[in-house]
């Protein structure tokens, strides 16, 4: 009992101090700890900071970019129609855009969605003005209307038969002539159908297709070699027979389209 007592005087101190060092070691350890934790987060902090400001930075800068009044000034309209400027704007846009995608990760949700809605915004609203501009405009309208007027008063036979004379010609070089002069007419007013109705369109066609019906039926009445005079009288004749020449329904519909467009 002695001896065991003599072995616990001399053993507790030393396990004391142990313990007591362990203790400080492990408080020391745990203060460091948290001390380094303390410092790395300070530092993360300023770095995350940093990359959200630059960010902020960029995505205002962005936003400005694609502004009307700095992206005009910036994709110039000089030389160019109206689908190539369409098109060199809406890829500036989406140029800045993905150039910038990344900075997505340093904002809020709210932030970044808003900035995409800005940036589908002034995509949408482009594509609705190209619209706009694609779409004939009054002026070329009113032009299409009196080209096809004009188209079908020159077709019409008492027309026709003036600026496309008879003499000197027989009957078959002047069916050709009249012909010729009718399908040339025609050709040169090809483009104008874009800008008017299609039933208006589909009446000069068919005014177009009834003279020169009319003028190959007169025709086969009149031997080929015969004078052209005999074709342009026959012509004229059953002109003035009809209640309404084809070109004057036309000429009427064209009128009525054109009262309802003003």
């Amino acid at each position: 009992m002695e001896n065991l007592l003599e072995i616990l005087k001399y053993a507790l101190p030393s396990v004391l101090v142990i313990l007591i060092t362990y203790v400080m070691l492990s408080n020391f350890m745990n203060n460091e700890e948290k001390r380094r934790s303390f410092l790395l987060r300070r530092e993360t902090r300023k770095t995350s900071m940093s990359h959200k400001l630059n960010a902020y930075e960029r995505l205002s800068l962005f936003l400005e970019r694609i502004t009307p009044s700095s992206l005009l000034l910036r994709v110039p309209a000089q030389n160019l129609v109206v689908k190539e400027y369409h098109r060199l704007l809406l890829q500036s846009i989406r140029s800045e855009f993905e150039h910038n995608l990344s900075q997505q990760i340093y904002v809020s949700d709210p932030v970044w969605q808003q900035v995409v809605l800005a940036k589908n915004a002034t995509i949408g609203i482009i594509n609705k003005l190209v619209q706009e501009c694609r779409k004939p405009s009054m002026s070329h309208k009113l032009n299409a209307y009196e080209r096809l007027s004009l188209f079908l008063e020159r077709i019409t036979p008492s027309s026709l038969l003036l600026r496309v004379p008879a003499q000197n010609l027989v009957v078959k070089e002047y069916h050709r002539l009249l012909l010729q002069s009718i399908r040339s007419e025609f050709e040169h007013n090809l483009s104008q159908q874009i800008y008017v109705s299609d039933p208006v369109w589909q009446q000069v066609v068919l005014a177009k297709n009834a003279t020169i019906g009319i003028i190959n039926k007169l025709v086969q009445e009149c031997p080929p070699d015969a004078p052209a005079s005999d074709l342009s009288t026959k012509v004229l004749n059953h002109t003035m027979e009809m209640d309404r020449f084809p070109t004057q329904q036309a000429l009427t519909i064209l009128k009525a389209e054109l009262r309802k467009e003003l």
